[in-house]
Order: structure tokens, then sequence, then C-alpha cells
């Protein structure tokens, strides 16, 4: 986020129109300066000015904490800690203006203003109000003040409090910085200096761990339910297992054996039935003798 320029008019000792522009020389290169001049000057003015315009709210009323109303004009009153009271006295209205560049790299415009009734000097305090618009498009946001400053803070990257405590320190507010607690300056460092990517990258971390650990713890739950065998149990099941094995061998080389006995008997027995059903024939043709086996076909020559 970076201020680009700085409008106002008719605020506290700020009378009429006044603008300091950022980005013109010799702001622009100018590595820093210093806002000086008398008291009432109006140096304070362009600082609730800057925050009047992104926040609807002012450093000089962060102390006010008495409920005490003030004379306004003809009978009305206002409350002190009322932003409204920044109007300069004898005036019908006034605005404050900021161009920024937001945390997205574009330009953008907030306008907050008040005026009073009729715009006439004597005419009661109105509401203020507010307009963002994105300059480089003239896209004019949309909402309830209170929706278009909590758009404000997205574009700008810090909240009020941050802001004040960083951006802006009003006077005698460094000590507030200096005295705030460890993770309210350690988030507020993190936004200043970007890294605030590491902070997402370690609650990723722990919570990847976490998820982990509770899946280990859940294993070994699982594994303590199982009741491991004894060593003495497991041994006589493997010895049992070899047992097992070998008597298994040997039914399968007595099975082969009995096989081959039943085979070769099975083959002497056709030899025999085949000797015996066999017939002598005379050949008249070859002049010979055949011996012939029950089916007809030659068995041997005599």
């Amino acid at each position: 986020m970076k201020i680009l320029a700085i409008r106002l008019k008719n605020l506290t000792s700020i009378e009429g129109t006044v603008e300091v522009d950022f980005m013109a020389e010799p702001l622009h290169s100018a590595g820093i300066f210093a806002i000086s001049g008398p008291t009432g000057a109006g140096k304070s003015t362009l600082l609730d000015a800057l925050c009047l315009a992104l926040y609807d709210k002012a450093p000089r009323f962060a102390t006010s904490v008495e409920n005490v109303n003030l004379a306004d004009v003809g009978d009305n009153q206002i409350n002190q800690s009322d932003v409204r009271n920044l109007l300069r006295r004898g005036t019908s209205d006034g605005y404050a203006e900021v161009d920024f560049l937001g945390i997205d790299g574009r330009r953008y415009r907030s306008r907050w203003s008040v005026r009073r009734t009729r715009n006439k000097i004597n005419g009661s305090l109105q509401s203020q109000t507010l307009e963002v618009k994105e300059l480089d498009t003239e896209k004019e946001f949309q909402g309830t003040k209170k929706e278009l400053l909590i758009q404000l803070v997205e574009l700008v990257g810090l909240t009020y409090e941050q802001f004040t405590r960083t951006v802006l320190l009003a006077q005698n507010d460094f000590a507030t910085f200096l005295k705030s607690k460890g993770a309210a300056k350690a988030e507020l460092l993190e936004k200043l200096t970007g890294t605030g990517v590491y902070s997402r990258i370690s609650q990723e971390v722990y919570a990847r761990n976490k998820a982990a650990q509770e899946e280990v713890t859940l294993i070994q739950n699982r594994m303590n339910v199982i009741e491991l065998m004894p060593e003495e149990e497991l041994l006589a099941l493997q010895k049992e297992k070899e047992l097992s094995t070998e008597k298994r061998a040997a039914g399968i080389k007595l099975l082969a054996e009995q096989n081959f006995v039943r085979k070769s008997s099975r083959k002497n027995r056709r030899n025999r039935l085949g000797r015996k059903f066999c017939r002598v024939h005379w050949l008249p043709k070859r002049k010979d003798w055949c011996i012939l086996r029950h089916n007809g076909r030659p068995y041997s020559r005599t």
C-alpha cells in the first residue's frame, strides 16, 4: 500500500481546499520528509484526513473515553468523539480524500465528506458519507458505509489499529507499538514485511504433522489389539509344517510307485490275453501258416 495524494477541505484549522501530491516533485523523489509548522498550522489535520478517508476514524479521538456532548450551531449538540467535529467552524461542508496504491497494485480513491443541512453554515450536521472508486477504470464501489470500510481494509491490507501503529503514529503513540503484546506485534510485522506466507507454511506443516501423528497412533492402537504368538508355539508350528511337507513328499512318491506297478500289471495282462485268444490260419496265396489275434490281425509268423 502506498499513499499517492491527500486532499482536504475545511477540516479543523485548515480553511479551503488543500492538496499534497506525493507523485509530484519535490516529494516524488524525496526519500524522507517532515511535516513542520507552528501549533495550529494543520500538521495533525493532514494525518486526520488520511485516516478519515480510509477508516472513518481519526487518531485525535482515540483517547476520548467520556461521553460528553458539545454545543453545535443553534441548540444542536454533538458528541466530543464524533469525527464530524473535524468540520471547521463557520463552514457548511468539508471532505478528506486520499489516492493510494492498493496491495493488489491498482490505484484507488477514497473520499470522506460531511455537510450541513442545505449547505448552510447554520444547518444541522448530516451523516458523513464515503465514496470509493478505482482510478484506472473509474469503477465506483457499491455498498453501505460499513461494507465500503471492510473493502478498504482489504485494499489497504491493514486494519485501523495496525495502520495507526505503523504507517501513521500519532503524537506519543510510538510507545504503544513498542508496548504491544507479542502476538499483536508479530501479526503486524508479518503484514508489513510480507512474511505472512511463512506463518501459513508453518501452520500447514503443523497440521500435516498432527494428522500424521494421529494416523501413527491409530495404527499403533490397532497393533496393540493383535496378540502375537509365543515363540515356542511358532517353532512348534514350523516343525509341524516341515513334517507335513515330508509326509506329503513321501505320499507323492508312494503314489507314483503304485501307479507304475498298476500300469505294468495291466500291460502284462493284455499280453497274456492276446496269446490266449489267437488262431492259426493257412494262407493259400503265401503257402504259409499265420497266427492271428482274436481281432483278426497278424500276431506272428511260424
